[in-house]
């Protein structure tokens, strides 16, 4: 009887271990197999230069006066360039049409932000920066640009990011897709996850306990509702909930998540 106890307590406590231990772990993306190696170029300005900086005004002007628009170089490496009112204001007669010239095409603001892949509600105007990551990368023999964004408006307690992946060819925008995303660091939420030969997207939002999984799939990215990675918040995490800060969750509970394959 005693051997069956201490058995059962041997037991208990190797499965609660590999429980916390599932908890516990800190998510990143390098847990997560890529079948298929992407080569991400950074072709963003060096050193973080602040491509923004002394050409417009980040601050909100209560004003009547029309703003003129100045053009933003993103990159010294391609033709990428933002068509930039130099300032901004909540007056809608001050503010002109905004475009996003890559090579030899453009295309509005408001256009290429009016369908968030990972977002029901739309909102008829946009005011951004592109003052984040900017890549280049080519996977199933078609070539990409992706783009990190950021709202110019400031909202209180959030920091809104978003990823611009425009399809190009030819030095033409042939296909984009705009995502709302709290990860904002790199690359790596772009990928071959589960070995279908797509290009998939995870979305790690803010406030979220499923990082969202999208294969792209006839020109659109599709939500898998059967396949995420649930993440709780941790400690600081919480606390930051608490005091109505938004953040993204990073303890990844293997138990709950539901994916292509053993997560270890």
């Amino acid at each position: 009887m005693k051997k069956r106890v201490l058995m059962f307590s041997i037991l208990f406590l190797m499965g609660g271990q590999i429980y916390c231990q599932g908890i516990g772990r800190n998510f990143d993306f390098s847990l997560l197999k890529k079948y298929k190696s992407i080569d991400f170029i950074d072709i963003s300005y060096p050193n973080g230069t602040s491509i923004y900086n002394d050409t417009i005004d980040l601050v909100e002007r209560n004003e009547e006066q029309e703003s003129n628009i100045v053009n933003i170089k993103l990159s010294d490496k391609i033709k990428l360039e933002h068509l930039c009112n130099d300032f901004y204001s909540s007056n809608p007669r001050s503010f002109k049409t905004e475009y996003l010239k890559c090579y030899n095409d453009s295309i509005s603001i408001d256009n290429l932000f009016s369908r968030i892949v990972n977002e029901k509600k739309r909102r008829k105007h946009f005011r951004v920066l592109f003052n984040r990551m900017i890549y280049q990368f080519s996977f199933n023999e078609k070539q990409y640009i992706l783009i990190g964004a950021s709202d110019r408006q400031f909202f209180r307690n959030i920091d809104r990011n978003y990823w611009v992946l425009l399809e190009v060819s030819q030095e033409r925008i042939e296909n984009h897709y705009v995502f709302s995303d709290g990860y904002s660091f790199d690359a790596t939420c772009f990928g071959d996850f589960n070995n279908d030969g797509s290009l998939d997207y995870l979305n790690w939002n803010f406030n979220q306990n499923h990082i969202a999984f999208y294969t792209l799939h006839k020109r659109k990215f599709i939500v898998n509702e059967n396949k995420f990675l649930y993440v709780s918040p941790n400690a600081e995490e919480k606390d930051s909930l608490e005091r109505g800060i938004y953040t993204i969750y990073s303890d990844l509970d293997i138990k709950k998540s539901k994916w292509f394959y053993v997560l270890e």
